[in-house]
């Protein structure tokens, strides 16, 4: 219950984090005029994806071995949600390294306001458990939306919260990326 969804969101996470250290840290590789600071990126996002894939090989290798079943029921819409978490965190990446470049605090700033959205996502505390008047706020959460449907796709008796669907996540993870490609186009000299 818990790694079907710490896993996609952790992912997520570091592809938004590590998207925002990836021009800086890769800024001696910039001498060469075919590489760019969006390679380094998007070389960071498959690195996190392949590291993130392997652990959660790992550990469900390991709950088989234990017994448990670990064959999700629809594993081509648990892997499609994963993309969908790829995508989010990508698009985020893109934006805050635009705003965080030479503005060190405001990278600060955004790692700092992501660890609600973990609390808030229902990966460790269900959402079931919070009252339902809060659950019309907390649909605004699109990593809610996300660990609510890699529950579903992983186990066919999982009830999500009324509300939950796969399209406000998605057009809003291409809206970010849309929007990040933009800023990282206006200044791509800068970076």
């Amino acid at each position: 219950y818990l790694v079907v969804a710490m896993i996609p969101f952790f992912m997520m996470r570091n592809v938004w984090f590590q998207s925002i250290g990836a021009v800086q840290a890769n800024s001696g590789l910039f001498g060469y005029r075919q590489v760019k600071p969006l390679d380094a990126m998007i070389s960071r996002m498959i690195v996190e994806c392949t590291v993130y894939m392997a652990i959660l090989g790992v550990l469900l290798s390991f709950l088989g071995w234990l017994g448990r079943n670990v064959v999700p029921d629809r594993p081509l819409e648990y892997f499609g949600i994963m993309t969908v978490f790829v995508l989010l965190g990508f698009g985020l990446g893109l934006l805050t390294t635009v705003a965080s470049h030479n503005r060190p605090v405001v990278a600060s700033v955004v790692r700092l306001l992501s660890s609600p959205l973990y609390l808030l996502s229902g990966v460790l505390i269900p959402v079931s458990s919070f009252p339902q008047s809060f659950h019309k706020y907390m649909l605004w959460n699109p990593f809610l939306h996300l660990v609510e449907l890699t529950r579903v796709a992983y186990f066919a008796s999982y009830h999500p919260i009324m509300g939950i669907n796969l399209s406000y996540p998605l057009s809003l993870g291409v809206a970010l990326l849309a929007l990040g490609l933009l800023a990282y186009w206006v200044n791509r000299v800068q970076l």
